[in-house]
This record gives C-alpha cells, sequence and structure tokens, in this order.
C-alpha cells in the first residue's frame, strides 16, 4: 500500500468514526429527552433542560393531540404551559427503544426512529390508576457547535390505557379534545390516531413513491 492509498484509507477509517460518534451522539441526546422530561421535568420544574435540547432553528414539535408547535417559541409555550410537579405517589417513566438513526451524508443533520413504552400512572376520583402506554417518535436532529440538537420532535401516541380495562376497551385514557386542551399548537395533530385504527408513522428511510 502506498503513501495515497494509507491516506485514503485513514480518511476513510476517520468518516467511519465520526460516523459512528454522530449516532451515539444522537442516541444519547434521545436518552436526555426522555430522562429530562420525566424525570427532571416532572420533578424539579427544569424546564429549560428539555427546552434547550432543541436547536434556536428548531421547525416543529409534535405531541399527538396536542397538536404541532412551531418554532422554539412554540416548543417553549408547550414545556412552559404543561405540568406541575408531580404529586406524591406519581410514577412516569419511558423507555425509548428500537432506536434506528441515519444520518445524513453532509454530517451536518439525521434523522431518527424510536418506540417509547410508558410505565406511568394517573389519578382518578382520588385513587392511582396504574397506565401503559405506546408510542413512536419520528425525529430529525441537526449538528450545532460540533453536537446535535432536536430540529423536529414528532410524538405520536398509539395507546395510553390503565392495566384494568387495556388498550382496547381504553385506548387513550389521558386523551383531551385539541378544542378544550389548555395550551394546544400552532397547528392541529396531523397524525392523532390511537389503537385500534392500524396507524403506522412512515418510516424515514423508505421514500414514499408518488404516484401521478
Amino acid at each position: 500500500m502506498d503513501l495515497e492509498q494509507l491516506t485514503e484509507k485513514v480518511k476513510e477509517l476517520e468518516a467511519k468514526l465520526q460516523l459512528q460518534t454522530d449516532i451515539e451522539q444522537i442516541k444519547k441526546l434521545q436518552r436526555e429527552y426522555g430522562y429530562q422530561l420525566y424525570g427532571y421535568y416532572f420533578d424539579s420544574r427544569m424546564k429549560d433542560e428539555v427546552i434547550n435540547l432543541f436547536s434556536d432553528n428548531a421547525e416543529s414539535l409534535e405531541v399527538s393531540d396536542h397538536g404541532v408547535f412551531l418554532g422554539k417559541e412554540g416548543i417553549r409555550r408547550f414545556f412552559q404551559g404543561e405540568g406541575e410537579p408531580r404529586p406524591e405517589g406519581k410514577l412516569a417513566l419511558i423507555l425509548q427503544l428500537q432506536g434506528v438513526v441515519d444520518v445524513n451524508p453532509d454530517g451536518k443533520t439525521a434523522k431518527g426512529r424510536w418506540t417509547g413504552i410508558m410505565i406511568m400512572n394517573i389519578t382518578q376520583k382520588g385513587k392511582h390508576q396504574p397506565c401503559l402506554g405506546l408510542g413512536t417518535y419520528e425525529n430529525e436532529y441537526i449538528k450545532e457547535d460540533g453536537g446535535w440538537k432536536f430540529k423536529k420532535l414528532h410524538w405520536n401516541i398509539i395507546f395510553r390505557s390503565t392495566l384494568k380495562n387495556g388498550w382496547v376497551k381504553e385506548p387513550d385514557v389521558t386523551h383531551v379534545p385539541y378544542e378544550e386542551l389548555k395550551v394546544r399548537g400552532d397547528l392541529p395533530p396531523t397524525a392523532y390516531n390511537p389503537y385500534p385504527s392500524g396507524y403506522f408513522v412512515p418510516l424515514h428511510w423508505i421514500k414514499s413513491e408518488k404516484k401521478d
């Protein structure tokens, strides 16, 4: 192997290393979002910690039935307007699984998909009810100052149900109609179709075929 070939090989390996580094950083960002949202956010009101995970040039945040919040200010409005410190006995955790991250060739933007399993409870008639939830994230990320932040985040609920009734009888126990929400998006939801609709959030790595 001559010097030119060796140089090209080093560049190739450096590119592969950078790609893996970017993917791991994006996975860490996603985990931080879940941890801070359901940990610091509810317990300590550290909402700025969550908001700062989004780029100043973020496009949108869509949270299932809450609708689409546009830009960083819309995202701030959602997090500042939602939630109070959790009462005693309150539980809200989310496991973010099956992550698939694809970094675009420019190395500056990326897309990711995750399955979220929620373990939580709600209060009904003064009593805690254990709940399970399932949803899908389809997100876009942007690299800024050597680090990754959210550009777009879309969380689509499949079900949120008490253990007592299950998702067949009770697909979304926490649902409030969009028009009745205290804090709602700049736009209505684009894809709020819980069980049993069968709706499937499109996979970002599969391009849709447009028919004439």
